[in-house]
């Protein structure tokens, strides 16, 4: 049985960069007519995989599952989220929230309890193939500047090219160019997803032969080059940031990174500047809404992802952000569950970072608590929330003591 489990468990990993699912489209996905992603509870292969996993290590974690679902800061966020969703604009939305929620809680518990010292590298695997293979899909959309559909599509690639309305584009000149997706929602997603993976592998010390020390190079090559390609600010730099902390000893490494890192920011200059004052009002713009959605509902919130319910309200114009989630995770958070289901959520990190013995895991929990100032991918969408679930399941696994580098 537990070599089923290690082997759904792989297979759930497999599934990070994959969109494949059903969507269900009831009438509160809708608002005023307009059909909205993020209210269409969606059933994804993640979470047929995650149901199998449930069922056959339930038993044996079941006392694990019981402890942190009993654990005083879980039952006051659960209390928030009761409250919240009875005097929400939306119940049923807020209960398929909480449902999400709760899942992504259980796929850390697990994360927790199946990441050992010694599988450091089996659980790399998926990881590496997962990069690779998205990294060689965005090569590709970027020189066609269009998805490539066939067969790509059944891993969740979106049909998209220049002129589809509200796709991620940049100026590079006089040019427009699209940032590619991958198999993933937004660039900025699949930017966060092989981030991911090339931290977990930049920070591998397991490797001991030329030959394995040369692919691993190779390798954070090619993924570094996919990073470069989504075009993703924040994840560029924080990139930038993990290899200078890997090799802050060797000035000869530092010094190929520091020319490496300035040749991709030259490229993407006009991105920084042509687009970043834009982009910054459109945030203030929806971070304004949110401030005040959340003044609404301070104690309990709105309940869980009913903020468009509210948006549309003050969105009374087609813009490029109508419709969408604030770009702050905190402030998003804030809105669904109010002061007192954000107590919980404090209490939670703060526990997380002062028991974080791995720079490794210390790194990425520093980046996405970073991201999350500037986006919302984590918390609203599937394979976000299942890396940021991942990620918080390490640092409570053996994985934390063991490596320290």
């Amino acid at each position: 049985m537990r070599l089923l489990e290690r082997l759904v468990f792989l297979l759930l990993l497999f599934t990070f960069p994959i969109q494949l699912g059903r969507h269900f489209w009831p009438d509160f996905a809708f608002i005023q007519g307009i059909r909205i992603d993020y209210l269409s509870p969606t059933f994804y292969l993640s979470d047929l995989l995650f149901i199998v996993l449930f069922v056959i290590s339930f038993n044996h974690l079941k006392k694990k599952i019981w402890k942190v679902f009993s654990a005083p800061w879980t039952l006051i966020l659960l209390f928030a989220i009761v409250i919240g969703t009875f005097y929400s604009k939306t119940p049923l939305e807020s209960v398929y929230g909480a449902i999400k929620l709760f899942e992504f809680i259980l796929i850390a518990i697990y994360t927790a309890h199946f990441v050992k010292k010694e599988s450091y590298s089996f659980f790399l695997y998926p990881f590496i193939l997962g990069s690779l293979v998205e990294t060689i899909i965005i090569l590709f959309q970027f020189l066609a500047q269009k998805s490539l559909g066939g067969v790509f599509y059944f891993l969740g690639e979106r049909t998209f090219d220049l002129s589809t309305p509200g796709i991620a584009l940049f100026r590079l000149g006089d040019s427009l160019i699209l940032r590619p997706y991958g198999t993933f929602p937004h660039p900025n997603v699949l930017a966060f997803y092989l981030f991911c993976s090339f931290v977990l592998l930049l920070f591998h010390q397991g490797l001991r032969t030329t030959l394995q020390k040369n692919l691993k190079t190779a390798i954070l090559v090619v993924i570094g080059v996919g990073i470069g390609l989504t075009f993703s600010r924040v994840i560029i730099m924080l990139t930038a940031a993990s290899v200078f902390l890997h090799f802050r000893n060797s000035k000869k490494a530092l010094l190929i990174c520091l020319v490496s890192f300035c040749a991709f920011f030259f490229l993407l200059v006009g991105r920084f500047e042509n687009e970043f004052m834009r982009d910054v009002k459109l945030r203030f713009d929806l971070l304004s809404i949110a401030w005040n959605i959340f003044m609404t509902s301070p104690i309990f919130g709105i309940g869980i992802n009913n903020f468009y319910y509210h948006e549309i309200s003050y969105q009374k114009s087609i813009t490029p952000v109508l419709l969408q989630p604030v770009h702050n995770i905190y402030l998003l958070w804030a809105n669904y569950v109010g002061i007192i289901g954000s107590l919980p959520a404090v209490y939670f990190f703060y526990r997380t970072v002062i028991q974080t013995k791995s720079m490794l895991i210390a790194f990425l929990i520093f980046s996405f608590l970073l991201i999350g100032l500037f986006d919302h991918y984590i918390l609203t969408l599937q394979q976000g929330q299942m890396l940021l679930a991942f990620i918080l399941g390490i640092a409570y696994s053996e994985l934390n003591q063991s490596i320290k580098v």
